[in-house]
């Protein structure tokens, strides 16, 4: 890992702290935002001893509303309905050279189809992003969430679960209270460590 300076958005590495703070500007160097710690650049993140920062860009879906009365129930038609909503969203954020990835339960997977269908983006299914299990700890849950973290590629498009979202945000420190609830559908967008948009739900879901 490399030691880095994160300023106003930016990345400045150096041989040492020293070095790196060196090569910022004087503005920058006051700056109250400006934090010290090391870029990982494997995993596309910058470590400091009290938080990590993601530099990628990761848009997080809840699945479409699903039929509750059936262990792992099919999406219902109101929600095909909100998932074409937000897919038609989806879209206007301009989603090239994002890849998709989805909880394996029936409803992740059949709202990605349509998200597929709709924006052209590849999917593929991944047991990370499944809902705590009742064999994980929730130490065990965090780490996982983690992991996955580290194994997107710059740009991702997640279907998953309310426990799931929550726990993301928790981890990057993007939100100061825990988030209660996550609307079937609603879309929380995070770009280069910053929350664009917050379980928002697509008008007429």
């Amino acid at each position: 890992m490399l030691p880095a300076i994160f300023v106003k958005d930016k990345i400045i590495t150096g041989s040492h702290h020293g070095d790196a703070f060196s090569k910022l500007t004087e503005e920058e160097k006051n700056a109250e935002e400006l934090l010290s710690g090391f870029l990982d650049n494997d995993h596309l993140k910058f470590i400091t001893d009290d938080e990590i920062i993601y530099l990628k860009d990761i848009i997080i879906l809840r699945h479409a509303q699903s039929d509750l009365r059936v262990e792992d129930g099919p999406v219902t038609s109101y929600g095909r309905a909100q998932a074409f909503k937000a897919a038609s969203f989806l879209k206007q954020l301009c989603l090239i050279g994002y890849n998709g990835f989805c909880s394996p339960y029936l409803r992740c997977k059949q709202t990605s189809a349509i998200i597929r269908e709709v924006c052209c983006i590849p999917f593929e299914t991944d047991l990370h992003l499944s809902k705590q299990t009742n064999y994980e700890s929730s130490q065990d849950f965090l780490n996982r969430i983690i992991e996955t973290l580290d194994l997107l590629p710059p740009k991702s498009l997640l279907i998953t679960h309310t426990d799931f979202i929550q726990n993301i945000l928790t981890i990057t420190h993007l939100i100061k209270e825990n988030l209660k609830s996550v609307s079937n559908c609603s879309i929380t967008y995070i770009h280069q460590n910053r929350l664009i948009m917050l379980a928002r739900e697509v008008n007429g879901c």
